[in-house]
């Protein structure tokens, strides 16, 4: 038998043995070659993971029924089986099944102690990464790596890859810069110590910083290439403990901060103190830019701009090239020709020439002795870093794009992985945005490919790429923009959008453009003014299409515009601009609720706007409130609120008013202030609109608390057509204001005797009063006698007064010698008894007056010819003393008694007529 034959059979042997002792009783007379290496039970577990159940194993497998499993396949499902028992994901039982056939590797013996990690079917599906570690690394301390946690590894994995990511950037300038040593105590030490400052050379070092310290460290890699600052940290022999960023310019510390930006403490803040020397990072030498002096626009940023070099060997190469002037070094005459021969040139120094020669080429001043384009080659040969920037923060690209020809310098230098995203210190602008700004779109076509940031904003004036396209007018580079995404509602400064500003343009193309690609429509800027509101305040034949667009877009056509504080149809409305109203509300803008349109026409008098929008079923019992100081106020200085019917009451338009009251306009609809479409039309004397009110059922007598009904306020206006035609209207005449005057008083206190006869024979109440007063004592106070005959001949109360203490009006007629009046009421019923000054009575006035025929129709009246007044006199006394032998005559027929003359009476002749007159001839 040959040696292959004698294998098989042994391992036949040694299968059978070990499966049977298992509890297997029939198996197939074959059995893989590694079974004879096992002789025993225990050589089929694996030192340190223990034993395994054999018969289960044999089971899992499929049993011994068909072939005997080898002993690597028998021993992954038993450890399988063993360490995960709970594991129901079939893919992750194969991958850790598979792993564990080679129990000798790495990764196998890591599973199998950390089996409990890797049991939850969420973790293991990142086997794969650790298994890319291990083929991938050489392990130098297996135990050790052994002994770390998967969670661990695995965000290390994470973290490294993330750097891997990055690519290895050295910071020329920063190279060659001393580790600072500390002691125990803080101080400064030559020898390595218990503490170390050093700074970060380059970009991994950056980002391991900012992973151990969990800060924001990684996004300064930037800023550090740039040349803005260095970043210097603080080791125990342990661990990182803190980060420091220094300000190269300024020089000055900026931050310093502990783990997850935490303040430093300040023991450890004397540490970064004590670096703050003039030997700390100085300025070694400066390379002034060319004179942008006759430079405009852009370039006018960084004039008189220098490139500050820090690094001894930049300063030395750059001496090699440059001649000493009065502002620093600058380059000499056939400069370029040199580099060929200079093997060992620093990379900062090549950086400095970069940025003077675009610098150069960008304003026409031209110091090179040969092409551009192989200067900028020679120089990025010579490690030239293209992201370095001028101290006030101007990149290489920055002022390619500025070159007359820029195309091939800016290809070059996106090839050499310029920094696209690269801002300016002072304006924040990127180099996109200036290809924006002088309007070069194959520049800005080359940029955008090579994936240049499109919604950056300027740190001087918040504008974007976009926005500073559409202020120059680069239409075409704009729908660019946005084509390839650049955020459409990007804010300027003051809050504009493109939107806003190509409607300012009259843009009619780029508008309907960008609302097709869905810009927002109702942005508002800082004066709370939208793209809809801005195409209503210009003045052009192009606002009807700027609506159209944006009616068709979806606009809020009801947000309220700034200048006026109105919706944009109530706007068009007081405006009266038919066409923009018929758009809009077509379009399904609002013409009810505060902001009413039909209010603001009726305000406005566009009558025709009025009936228009009432057509299209606009309230009109909607309040108007007056924003023009020409106005009406309500006497205190406060606009005072009306209704469109009001107000179309008072423009008198008789065929708008019956419109209005046909399309459901309450003829009795109060204006805040009180005021009625009646009580409108009569203080206007509209007769013919009043009588439509009349028809449309209007409340003519209707009193609100503080207003008036129409008749008082005809009678206030003395508006007497109207007041006529209200009774004959069948107005109230009982009606009063607040202070009891009806229309009857106020007629009486105005003198008008043919509204008071009108009042009269429509039966107003003659003895309502006011304040004490009735209609007879409003006209006698105002002396209007002719309005007293007329309340005479009515039957007025002739004795009324106002207080106790109040003459009556006969007396006040006496009085005023207002005779002819004094009569009618005489005649009319007054008391004629009533006493006025000193107890007189109205006869006693006459007697004193001498009118024989006052006190004829007095005496006919029923006149006391006997009464005394205060002193006891009587009327024939008072005419005996004045010598009036007729009125004297006059009272003796009627009655008077002489006694009381004869006693008091000054005139011996008067007593001796009197003594004749009844008889008595005695002297």
């Amino acid at each position: 038998m040959d040696s292959e034959g004698t294998g098989r059979t042994l391992a036949a042997q040694h299968a059978h043995r070990i499966l049977g002792e298992a509890g297997c009783s029939q198996f197939p007379e074959d059995a893989p070659a590694d079974w004879v290496g096992v002789q025993r039970g225990r050589d089929l577990f694996v030192p340190g993971w223990g034993g395994f159940d054999i018969a289960a194993a044999l089971d899992a497998s499929g049993g011994a029924s068909a072939s005997i499993p080898s002993v690597s396949e028998l021993r992954s499902i038993g450890y399988l089986m063993k360490y995960f028992p709970d594991l129901q994901d079939q893919m992750i039982r194969h991958k850790i099944q598979q792993l564990l056939r080679t129990p000798e590797t790495l990764l196998a013996r890591y599973i199998v102690q950390h089996h409990v990690f890797w049991a939850d079917a969420r973790n293991g599906n990142r086997l794969d990464e650790v298994e890319s570690h291990w083929q991938d690394t050489n392990v130098a301390n297996p135990s050790r790596a052994l002994k770390e946690e998967p969670k661990k590894l695995l965000n290390r994995l994470v973290r490294d890859r993330a750097i891997a990511s990055h690519p290895l950037i050295e910071f020329a300038h920063l190279v060659g810069q001393p580790t600072v040593f500390f002691d125990d105590s803080f101080f400064a030490s030559t020898l390595e110590s218990s503490f170390e400052l050093s700074v970060l050379e380059e970009s991994h070092s950056v980002l391991r910083a900012a992973q151990e310290l969990n800060n924001c460290a990684a996004d300064y890699s930037r800023n550090v290439r740039q040349k803005r600052c260095a970043l210097v940290v603080l080791r125990s022999r342990k661990k990182l403990l803190a980060m420091g960023e220094w300000d190269l310019h300024d020089r000055r510390w900026c931050q310093i901060s502990e783990h997850s930006d935490e303040p430093v403490r300040d023991e450890w803040l004397k540490m970064y103190k004590q670096l703050e020397t003039d030997d700390f990072f100085p300025i070694r030498a400066v390379l002034p830019l060319p004179d942008l002096e006759t430079s405009t626009g852009l370039l006018q940023e960084v004039k008189e701009d220098v490139v500050s070099i820090f690094s001894v060997e930049g300063s030395t190469s750059l001496d090699r090239l440059c001649s000493a002037s009065i502002l620093g070094i600058e380059p000499c005459m056939g400069w370029p020709c040199l580099l060929d021969g200079l093997e060992a040139f620093h990379p900062e120094a090549s950086s400095a020439l970069l940025l003077w020669s675009l610098a150069a080429a960008a304003s026409s001043v031209h110091s090179a002795d040969c092409e551009l384009e192989i200067v900028i080659e020679k120089l990025l040969c010579k490690r030239a870093d293209p992201d370095t920037m001028t101290d006030r923060g101007w990149s290489s690209l920055m002022f390619a794009v500025m070159v007359p020809d820029p195309s091939a310098i800016v290809a070059r230098l996106l090839k050499a992985a310029a920094d696209v995203d690269a801002r300016a210190a002072q304006s924040g602008r990127t180099a996109l945005m200036l290809a924006c700004s002088i309007q070069n779109f194959s520049l800005v076509c080359r940029l955008v490919t090579f994936a240049a940031s499109l919604d950056v904003a300027a740190r001087i004036d918040g504008r974007t790429a976009v926005i500073q396209a559409v202020e120059v007018g680069a239409w075409s580079i704009a729908e660019f923009l946005l084509e390839a995404n650049a955020d459409i509602n990007a804010l300027r400064f003051d809050g504009k959008t493109s939107l806003m500003l190509a409607v300012e343009a009259n843009q009619v193309e780029f508008v309907r453009t960008i609302v097709h690609q869905k810009a927002e429509l109702n942005t508002k800027d800082e004066r709370g003014s939208t793209a809809l509101s801005i195409a209503l305040e210009m003045k052009r034949s192009s606002q009807m299409d700027f609506l159209h667009i944006l009616a068709n877009g979806h606009c809020d056509l009801n947000m309220i515009c700034p200048a006026s504080k109105l919706p944009a149809v109530t706007l068009a409305a007081s405006a009266g601009n038919m066409e923009v109203v018929e758009l809009l509300v077509r379009c399904r803008a609002g013409i009810h609720g505060e902001h009413s349109s039909v209010a603001a026409a009726a305000a406005s008098e566009k009558w025709h706007m009025v009936k228009r929008l009432v057509e299209l079923e606009a309230d009109p019992n909607v309040a108007i409130s007056y924003k023009s100081e020409s106005m009406k106020t309500n006497g205190y200085g406060n606009p005072k609120p009306s209704t469109v019917l009001i107000q179309a009451t008072k423009s008198g338009d008789e065929s708008l008013v019956q419109f209005l009251c046909h399309k459901g306009a309450s003829a009795n609809f109060m204006s805040d202030s009180n005021e009625s479409a009646c009580g409108a039309a009569a203080a206007a004397n509209h007769l013919g609109v009043l009588k439509i009110l009349a028809e449309a059922h209007a409340d003519l007598d209707r009193s609100p608390l503080h207003g008036l009904p129409p008749l008082l306020v005809a009678a206030n206006s003395k508006r007497w057509a109207a007041l006529h035609l209200l009774l004959e209207l069948r107005a109230d005449t009982e009606v009063c204001n607040p202070d009891g005057e009806t229309a009857l008083i106020i007629a009486a206190s105005q003198g008008n005797a043919r509204g008071v006869s009108k009042l009269i024979d429509c039966r107003a109440k003659l003895e309502a009063r006011s304040k004490g007063q009735t209609a007879l004592l409003a006209a006698a106070r105002q002396q209007s006698w002719m309005v007293v005959r007329r309340l005479a001949e009515a039957r007025a109360d002739l004795d009324a007064i106002e207080s106790p203490d109040a003459k009556p009006v006969i007396v006040r007629l006496a009085e005023t010698s207002q005779w002819d009046t004094l009569i009618h009421l005489a005649r009319h019923g007054a008391n004629l008894e009533a006493k006025g000054l000193a107890g007189r009575t109205v006869l006693m006035y006459a007697a004193e007056s001498g009118l024989d025929d006052v006190a004829w129709w007095l005496l006919q009246c029923r006149a006391d010819p006997n009464a005394e007044d205060q002193r006891g006199e009587t009327a024939l006394l008072k005419a005996c003393n004045r010598q009036l032998e007729s009125f004297m005559r006059l009272l003796w027929e009627n009655g008077a008694r002489i006694e009381i003359p004869l006693q008091k009476s000054r005139i011996p002749a008067m007593s001796k007529l009197l003594r004749k007159w009844q008889g008595n001839t005695d002297d």
